[in-house]
């Protein structure tokens, strides 16, 4: 008797079922979620950005519409793999920045958590002007300034937070390096476990950002 591989067998399963959950597939193929997934982590596939990502599919079984999403039944796929990406992808590529209404309109879900984090990390730009928040790119300042001028007409408000925003990465700045002389930390996880008490509105990545660009040499971990 033939034994088909494990990986095979997901595979079969996930293409005639197109969605399912790890408890679903643990069930059909008679194994521990740990088999399930280290089988699973061979094939190309995607997490559900709703649903807390409790929905497997293939990349290839999705049909994704112009902006990367693809919903079967309650579950919803994207391209770019998580919500997160998914967020900055289309702030990036839009006309005019985005507010939480219109992109809650195409992903479909609650964002908010999402995009204030997407915020703190400087992945994306918000600005608002006696209305709701909008948000911009953060990976092109010349694609920000034409994105405010369609939506505000004027690239004024956006120059203003920058500026802000250009102090606020200052003052984290110097925060990090007044922590490395003031604790002199063995190691980057020493370093952001101390930053976390002290200031946890600094991004972990920077730290590792900040000792790069200063040549300071931390072992990770």
């Amino acid at each position: 008797m033939i034994m088909i591989p494990l990986q095979q067998r997901l595979e079969r399963f996930l293409k005639k079922r197109r969605v399912a959950t790890i408890d679903a597939m643990c069930s059909a193929m008679g194994r521990a979620e740990i088999t399930v997934r280290q089988a699973l982590a061979k094939l190309d596939y995607l997490t559900s950005y709703n649903q807390n990502s409790r929905f497997y599919t293939l990349r290839s079984l999705a049909c994704f519409n112009k902006h990367g999403i693809w919903r079967h039944s309650k579950a919803s796929f994207c391209s770019h793999g998580t919500l997160a990406n998914l967020l900055v992808a289309l702030v990036d590529v839009s006309y005019s920045g985005h507010t939480v209404v219109e992109l809650e309109k195409i992903t479909g879900g609650t964002i908010q958590v999402a995009l204030t984090s997407l915020v703190k990390k400087q992945h994306l730009i918000r600005i608002r002007s006696g209305g709701p928040y909008v948000y911009f790119t953060a990976r092109s300042k010349r694609k920000r300034i034409q994105q405010a001028r369609k939506r505000f007409g004027s690239a004024k408000l956006l120059e203003d937070e920058e500026e802000d925003l250009t102090m606020e990465t200052l003052k984290r700045t110097v925060a990090i390096l007044l922590e490395i002389i003031r604790s002199q930390p063995q190691t980057q996880r020493a370093l952001r476990h101390r930053l976390q008490e002290l200031h946890p509105e600094i991004p972990q990545g920077m730290i590792g950002e900040v000792c790069r660009q200063y040549g300071i040499r931390l072992k990770k971990n």
